[in-house]
């Protein structure tokens, strides 16, 4: 038996403390979360205005990854999502993730950057 189905099966049939655990493993699982989200957050306070693309290349992440992340950010009010850009007519060459735009907001509500 491995030592993951061990693991499962102890936390399945225990009755003696199963929140701690259940807890334990819970936080495990969520400090890499908001560690990045305070990354992102440090990320963008320090370079004002990023593309989505940026923060994609900076942390090796998909938008896919990002766009929760910064939508938590965006109700904390900590950023604003600028509004899309309109590509150049007949431009094939800009990827519209570069166009994605968040700014950073101040403790004062001014827009840096």
């Amino acid at each position: 038996m491995s030592s993951y189905s061990t693991t499962c099966s102890f936390i399945a049939s225990s009755t003696d403390s199963p929140p701690l655990i259940l807890y334990s493993i819970t936080a495990y699982l969520l400090t890499p979360v908001s560690k990045m989200l305070r990354n992102i957050q440090a990320y963008i306070a320090n370079h004002g205005t990023v593309s989505i693309a940026d923060l994609g290349m900076h942390f090796h992440a998909d938008r896919h990854t990002l766009t929760p992340m910064l939508s938590k950010l965006i109700r904390k009010g900590r950023i604003r999502q600028l509004p899309m850009s309109v590509k150049c007519a007949g431009c094939t060459c800009c990827d519209l993730s570069s166009l994605e735009l968040y700014v950073w907001i101040d403790k004062g509500g001014d827009v840096k950057g």
